[in-house]
């Protein structure tokens, strides 16, 4: 399965929206979704994503980073059990802001 990644506006946040494997081939996919000049949050519902390795967790930390250097927060929404593995497995889960709701559209 591909990976795919829709970006949305709502009034509170940017919102992208992930769904299929999150790897190698899909983790840059991710990271060049995020606009350049973030203006609010950022939230990731990741309820779609089916698989995630090393690149997708990087991918995960880029877009966290790059949110912090302009002043912005990166929510987890929804985060598969495929994702939630991986970041429990390296023991990241304090490095996450989480949320079980769904983001606004």
């Amino acid at each position: 399965m591909s990976f795919a990644v829709d970006v949305r506006d709502s009034p509170s946040a940017v919102v992208l929206v992930a769904s299929g494997e999150l790897d190698l081939l899909g983790a840059p996919r991710l990271t060049q979704a995020l606009p350049t000049d973030l203006d609010r949050a950022v939230v990731a519902d990741l309820s779609g994503v089916t698989f995630m390795d090393s690149s997708g967790l990087r991918a995960l930390l880029d877009l966290r980073n790059a949110c912090e250097r302009q002043g912005q927060t990166l929510t987890l929404a929804r985060p598969s059990d495929a994702v939630r593995r991986v970041i429990e497995l390296v023991d990241l889960t304090g490095d996450f802001a989480f949320s079980e709701a769904a983001p606004a559209s």
